[in-house]
């Protein structure tokens, strides 16, 4: 079943954290090593801000409690970032948390950055330093899922059960930057 395994390709297209619930599916199906999918996901959480997960891995992995001195360098260094960013947004924090406080914001953004600004040391520079999770070619993550399919004869073949089959669909998607007021409804039918 190994051999038609798609999650080398698909995984390239994929932001990695999507990635992750592919190989747990995978992983439940043992069509691969234990091994093999620690390696992977160890692959996989290089780069990452999550050092502590691929740190738990790496022990699982080697059966003992010692990690690589470069995974417990790049945790001091994500450990550091994340308090100093802590800290830089610690009173618009504050003032997000305090429903009182959010019902002053008003539908007028220059009213609302100054206002920010004056009471909570909001600076908006900051703001537009923040980077998205986007891939080098295009493409932002935003929370989205994955969804694997397959055709209802290899499903047939697998033994798995056809949970519903797309029939038709629509793509009605639009550059959010240009429709901010009307977000892109995609249409589609699904026969279940």
């Amino acid at each position: 079943m190994a051999e038609h395994d798609l999650t080398a390709l698909m995984a390239a297209q994929l932001d990695r954290h999507l990635v992750f619930p592919l190989l747990e599916f995978l992983q439940e199906r043992q069509l691969y090593s234990e091994p093999e999918f620690l390696e992977a996901k160890i692959r996989l959480l290089s780069g990452t801000n999550m050092v502590d997960y691929a740190m738990d891995i790496h022990k699982s992995l080697d059966g003992t409690d010692d990690v690589p001195e470069d995974m417990v360098k790049r945790r001091a260094e994500v450990v550091s970032r994340l308090r100093s960013l802590e800290e830089a947004a610690a009173p618009l924090v504050a003032f997000l948390k305090n429903p009182q406080l959010v019902q002053e914001l008003r539908p007028d953004k220059q009213y609302n950055i100054h206002m920010l600004q004056e009471r909570y040391q909001f600076d908006p520079a900051k703001l537009k330093k923040l980077r998205l999770s986007f891939k080098e070619n295009g493409g932002a993550c935003d929370g989205a899922a994955a969804l694997v399919l397959l055709s209802g004869q290899k499903a047939q073949e697998l033994g798995l059960q056809v949970l519903a089959r797309i029939r038709g669909y629509a793509d009605a998607a639009q550059c959010v930057n240009m429709n901010l007021g009307n977000p892109a409804n995609p249409s589609f039918d699904i026969d279940t």
